[in-house]
């Protein structure tokens, strides 16, 4: 999380308004021992929720100010249930086993470009009819459902309140 202030801090020192933020980040780690991140997280959630959570919240005072602002955050397909007691995050789909370093270490065959996913997450923060939308989750340029428990208003408050703990933003910031 130190990475992720430090970067929100620069980002604020040289801006007063930011047209786009796109939570790009993500792992796959494949089944084994326990990886974590230097605060002590489950690597995979580390880096797929309280991260783009935190650098999302962190620049909130130039997020809009001057005109509209647009967050995207990449996400992946795969989506399942949140499991509060062992919490692992899957969170636009910008497309399946695009050509990245992280499909081919995987040893999976690419089956798009990472152009591809590049041209849908440009879509969305071009689009003017999604200038002013939120909420929505796409698979490509596709507009489509999330996962069920995406839309449990208790349990979207109790992972807000959860991420809040895990970023230290419930201690004022």
């Amino acid at each position: 999380m130190a990475e992720v202030r430090a970067s929100a801090e620069g980002v604020l020192r040289e801006h007063d308004h930011i047209d786009a933020l796109v939570n790009n980040a993500g792992v796959s780690i494949p089944s084994g021992p326990r990886r974590e991140s230097l605060d002590g997280f489950e690597l995979h959630l580390a880096v797929n929720h309280p991260a783009p959570f935190l650098l999302t919240h962190l620049p909130l005072p130039v997020l809009g100010t001057a005109r509209p602002s647009l967050v995207v955050n990449v996400a992946s397909a795969g989506q399942s249930s949140v499991d509060f007691e062992d919490l692992t995050a899957n969170c636009l789909h910008p497309g399946t086993h695009l050509d990245t370093t992280m499909v081919r270490a995987a040893g999976i065959a690419p089956a798009g470009t990472a152009e591809e996913g590049a041209n849908a997450v440009h879509r969305l923060l071009s689009a003017e009819r999604l200038a002013h939308s939120t909420g929505r989750y796409f698979d490509g340029v596709r507009e489509t459902r999330m996962h069920p428990q995406a839309y449990d208003f208790d349990d979207r408050a109790r992972l807000r309140g959860i991420s809040e703990q895990l970023t230290a933003l419930d201690q004022g910031d």
